[in-house]
């Protein structure tokens, strides 16, 4: 099919923890070392509820309690979405000894619009339960990135999950991103991150579809001393120096990696100045690419799979002949 340019369209909306104990060994092989640096804490949190909970109510004469604290799939779909849950709430509802026979059952985990306060990696050692799971939305919560060395031990069991949606959480780095790689589409929309690292495509190499849109991407300056600084760009209204310039060179540029399968490609609203040079070489399955509401002056090369390009309310003052046809 032919390309379709969009160009006048609307705009587009837009601590590392503690030493453990070793857990006890478990029938996932690859996650034992993961489980034992992040596991036995989250047991004690959860623990430390109960007990609390033990205290305010008077133990009925039963030899096996029913978990009355697990939410029952619907459909194979659990909504805990809007609930106003903390951290605490959300590890009594995902936790493995009481909830077991619920988890092993979703195919969808909807957190999302909540007070969860954790690591992400952290959040996702809850989740190893849930074998089946094919997608999660834990957007607009407090998750973050706080384990520096996660790529020690980031390694998950066989998991199925294909979609993640972390928008709208104060992400800050994708530098330590610790996730399972079979996921195929994620969304990092308004995390602000100001740049996507090196090493995301190696980690993610599966991804489809990665939307980032609503993000700061910071460009560094090289001066003739050597020294880098970073380049803002200018507030509408004032003289704009074009910075074509100064970021050819690759280290300059904050998409120092892109996944080689990634078909949808959501990049609006993200002070991009331009695309780096290997793109196209890199992105040869890309079919749709949202740059709207950037600070491109000059198109770049696009591979010749691209079929749907939004680029409204940028700078770009002469559209090559190659995408009029």
């Amino acid at each position: 099919g032919s390309l379709q340019l969009s160009k006048n369209s609307g705009k587009s909306s837009g601590v590392a923890l503690e030493p453990s104990a070793p857990a006890k060994e478990l029938p996932h092989s690859g996650v034992l070392s993961l489980l034992q640096i992040l596991n036995p804490r989250l047991r004690r949190s959860t623990g430390n509820l109960l007990q609390r909970g033990e205290r305010n109510t008077t133990a009925l004469p039963t030899t096996t309690p029913k978990p009355t604290l697990c939410r029952i799939p619907i459909s194979e779909t659990l909504n805990l979405s809007y609930s106003n849950l903390t951290t605490e709430e959300l590890m009594l509802k995902l936790d493995e000894d009481l909830c077991q026979t619920q988890l092993s059952r979703i195919l969808e985990l909807d957190i999302s619009h909540n007070n969860v306060q954790m690591d992400l990696l952290s959040l996702f050692t809850l989740f190893l339960p849930m074998e089946k799971t094919l997608s999660i939305d834990a957007s607009s919560n407090k998750l973050t990135i706080n384990i520096l060395d996660a790529e020690s031990f980031c390694k998950f069991p066989s998991h199925q999950l294909l979609f993640l949606n972390i928008s709208n959480n104060p992400i800050n780095s994708l530098d330590t991103l610790c996730l399972p790689s079979s996921i195929k589409e994620i969304d990092l929309s308004f995390t602000n991150i100001s740049q996507i690292p090196l090493n995301f495509a190696r980690k993610l190499f599966n991804l489809e579809k990665m939307y980032v849109q609503g993000n700061h991407f910071i460009y560094t300056v090289f001066s003739d001393s050597g020294n880098t600084l970073p380049m803002c760009v200018p507030p509408p209204g004032t003289i704009h120096i074009s910075a074509i310039s100064f970021v050819r060179n690759e280290a300059g540029t904050p998409i120092e990696s892109l996944p080689e399968k990634v078909k949808h490609l959501g990049m609006s609203n993200c002070s991009i100045v331009e695309l780096p040079e290997w793109f196209a070489e890199t992105v040869e399955e890309l079919l749709f690419l949202d740059l709207s509401s950037n600070h491109i002056s000059v198109l770049p090369n696009f591979p010749p799979s691209l079929q749907h390009l939004d680029i409204n309310n940028n700078d770009i003052k002469v559209i090559p002949p190659s995408l009029k046809s």
